[in-house]
This record gives structure tokens, sequence and C-alpha cells, in this order.
């Protein structure tokens, strides 16, 4: 049975394709990233859910609250091997 997604193609693009930069970036040579489709239910609606998994370094727990701020950065731009304006 096809999935059909109502949602802002150009928006879903951008978080997708910023996903999975940051996925192939910190990740090491040669590991696996995995894309995540699963249909879920919340209150009687559907959805997609999407989930990437890589082998990078991860995030604090403390980190994952900013996630969402634009711009947003962790550690210190000084220490960073790639040289951009933020998350996304």
């Amino acid at each position: 049975m096809p999935w059909f997604v109502s949602a802002d193609q150009r928006a879903l693009m951008q978080v997708l394709l910023n996903l999975l930069d940051n996925a192939l970036k910190f990740s090491p040579e040669q590991s696996t990233i995995e894309i995540i489709l699963s249909r879920r239910e919340f209150r009687g609606i559907e959805y997609i859910s999407t989930s990437i998994r890589d082998c990078g370094p991860g995030m604090e727990v403390r980190e994952q609250e900013r996630i969402f701020e634009p711009f947003y950065r962790i550690g210190s731009e000084m220490t960073r091997e790639t040289a951009e304006s933020g998350s996304g």
C-alpha cells in the first residue's frame, strides 16, 4: 500500500538533506547510515516517522534541547573541523 504525505516539500527536503549531510560529515568512513520510515498512529491520526541512524559521536542530552534553535552548534567554533553557519 503506498504512503502519501501532505507536507511542505521544500521544508521536508531541506530537513532530510541537512540530517543526511550531518550523518555523512560526522560518521567514520565506510560506516552505514540508515534512513528508517515507519507508519505510526497518535490519537487516531496516522503519520510517517522518519529516523536517520548513523555512527557519529552523537549529542549530549543537554545539547539536544537546543537542536531547533537557529544556527546553534555544539562546542566552540574554534575546535570544529568543518566551517558552517549552524545546524540549519
